[in-house]
């Protein structure tokens, strides 16, 4: 919302996990804001009980007000992409501010939580807000007194990863089909290399010397079995595998990769490099 120069919009989400913590920006002077309106992540209303007023400082050398948001996000079907509606009128802002925002939010869903792509998901705004164009007396547009679509740009990483976290999310791993034959006196020690290696053996079946073992292992596995495989069957093993499915990592630390900066994990930082990156 946006009211006599006053910007209202959301921070972090509570502890508790009832709410979020609510930030007001505005120009100068005194102002003190009226007891928000909370909802939680299911929908229901939350009574607020309203604290002493301590206005904290803006981000160093920042003048900008900046835009208003809220987004849900929701786990769509495997396959079914990222998808983004509104629940907000179409007029109630420009559409290049929507457009700003969607383009961002794939954007940003392209690393998630974890450095990894978040593949699927329903993305919609539920609120919106900003400070139409204007500027002091009979002088030009000036964007340090308007919305701009940068500032959705700038504001959309930190909410749609604010909601990433909230909802919390899984990180898959490719999973490739193996079939594995050895002799079966190594049938042992093979069984052993699969288990540290995560793989998911069936029941082995005799062929004669033979044993065929077949399952599942990570992709990211296979070239390890394979080195190992020579050592452990006196390089009689024969392996085929292929690409199977995704499934959820288990079994040990989550992987991750570097973020580009800047991180919008880091909501400081993320703030005082945009703070830079933009004139003010």
């Amino acid at each position: 919302m946006a009211a006599s120069g006053v910007w209202v919009t959301c921070g972090a989400p509570l502890q508790g996990g009832d709410g979020w913590r609510v930030w007001y920006s505005w120009p100068g002077g005194e102002f003190t804001p009226a007891t928000p309106r909370v909802r939680t992540t299911q929908g229901q209303p939350l009574t607020v009980q309203p604290g002493p007023w301590v206005p904290g400082p803006p981000p160093p050398g920042s003048t900008r007000r900046m835009a208003v948001q809220e987004l849900r996000i929701e786990p769509a079907t495997p396959g079914a992409g990222i998808t983004f509606a509104l629940e907000v009128e179409l007029g109630s802002m420009p559409y290049a501010f929507f457009r700003a925002v969607e383009e961002t939010a794939r954007e940003t869903l392209g690393q998630g939580l974890h450095g990894w792509a978040v593949p699927d998901c329903r993305l919609t705004m539920t609120h919106s807000g900003y400070w139409a164009k204007q500027s002091h007396s009979h002088a030009v547009f000036d964007k340090t007194m308007s919305s701009t679509a940068g500032d959705f740009r700038h504001l959309t990483p930190l909410v749609v990863m604010a909601a990433l976290a909230r909802a919390g999310t899984e990180v898959h791993e490719p999973l490739h089909r193996f079939r594995l034959e050895v002799p079966a006196d190594t049938l042992g020690s093979v069984t052993s290399v699969l288990g540290r290696l995560r793989a998911t053996p069936g029941p082995p079946v005799l062929e004669g010397e033979v044993c065929v073992v077949d399952g599942e292992i990570p992709a990211a596995r296979v070239h390890e079995l394979q080195r190992e495989l020579p050592a452990l069957t006196r390089g009689e093993a024969v392996l085929e595998s292929a690409f199977e499915r995704y499934r959820a990592v288990r079994g040990g630390p989550v992987p991750s990769r570097p973020r580009a900066l800047p991180d919008p994990l880091d909501r400081k930082e993320y703030v005082l490099q945009i703070v830079r990156r933009v004139a003010v």
